[in-house]
């Protein structure tokens, strides 16, 4: 059951990385570009944008793989660039799990299943549970799944690509999250599997009161899934609403060409909206919005100012200065 309480506080996130070019000089590629957003206990959050824009590196911030570059994360009241050591961040990690985009490259293709999903019961409670409790635990998680216990005996290469991800989604439910960062978890599947899996994502959220960070693509998927959304272009989230919002009452130009790109079999689709240009490099964004290359109603204002994501509508957030009435 979705709350009003935060569990997820972003604050001028960025993450920057540095690179060289040809001839050996440093930059820094932003991707994560100064993004603050809240996500609500029990909440699908969904972000999408095209590849590159930043989604997938947001979302492993959250993990604290990596020291951030400016920002804070708190993630149900901690923060998570405090961590000073190993242990701290080793008890994080039962409360924030990952699940990837391709199953068959995050199992180890040495280890039976039964092997993949004692691992994270190894790690965390190695003192506390005899072989016996995980081995019961492993049973209850692949019954969570739809799996039966048998398939712990089997090899990764041994399962289709559905099975392997419903393998993923118990190792990460094994300690019992908080939240779940999917991370585009239904893009390497069959349409039909990708029902499927979603169907499974909405009884887990539901029998465990996880909270999901949703990253995609796929604008048919987040709709279905996710409560709201937040749209991200290079770095910097551009539109965020809640979902119906979204669709119905689309704001930002860039929002408005993905929509119109989704496939659908809606005779009434809305005319298709072709951007021009080239996606620029998140190493050499443009000065001021960084659409206003590939916007059709760029004005002066965006070549040179920065556009503030504000309220303009209720809940209803947007960074574009056709939109922002504070100007």
């Amino acid at each position: 059951m979705m709350t009003q309480e935060p569990i997820i506080q972003m604050e001028h996130v960025k993450q920057y990385f540095e690179i060289r070019d040809s001839k050996g000089k440093k930059g820094k590629l932003k991707a994560v570009d100064d993004v603050t957003l809240t996500v609500k206990k029990g909440e699908t959050f969904g972000i999408v944008g095209e590849s590159g824009c930043g989604k997938s590196t947001l979302g492993k911030t959250m993990l604290n793989l990596g020291a951030i570059t400016d920002g804070t994360i708190i993630i149900d009241g901690q923060d998570v660039s405090a961590f000073k050591n190993r242990k701290e961040k080793v008890a994080f990690g039962s409360k924030v799990q990952l699940v990837f985009q391709d199953p068959s490259a995050c199992l180890n293709p040495r280890n039976k299943i039964r092997g993949i999903l004692a691992e994270p019961f190894q790690i965390h409670h190695k003192k506390d549970m005899t072989k016996d409790e995980i081995e019961s635990e492993i049973d209850r998680l692949l019954t969570m799944v739809g799996l039966a216990p048998e398939y712990k005996n089997r090899y990764p290469h041994e399962m289709s690509g559905g099975q392997k991800q419903r393998i993923g989604i118990a190792r990460a439910l094994a300690l019992k999250p908080d939240i779940i960062i999917c991370d585009e978890p239904v893009s390497a599947l069959d349409v039909s599997i990708q029902a499927q899996v979603i169907n499974l994502l909405v009884e887990l959220q539901e029998q465990m009161n996880l909270t999901y960070f949703f990253i995609s693509h796929d604008l048919g998927v987040v709709y279905h899934l996710c409560d709201r959304i937040a749209v991200m272009y290079l770095g910097n989230i551009v539109e965020l609403a809640n979902r119906d919002a979204l669709y119905n009452d689309t704001l930002h130009p860039y929002t408005k060409a993905l929509i119109s790109a989704a496939p659908t079999i809606d005779k009434e689709k809305i005319d298709r909206i072709v951007l021009t240009g080239d996606v620029p490099s998140p190493a050499n964004p443009p000065k001021g919005c960084k659409f206003h290359t590939r916007c059709p109603f760029a004005m002066e204002k965006c070549k040179t100012d920065i556009p503030e994501l504000l309220e303009v509508k209720d809940n209803h957030f947007v960074a574009c200065h056709l939109h922002n009435k504070e100007e």
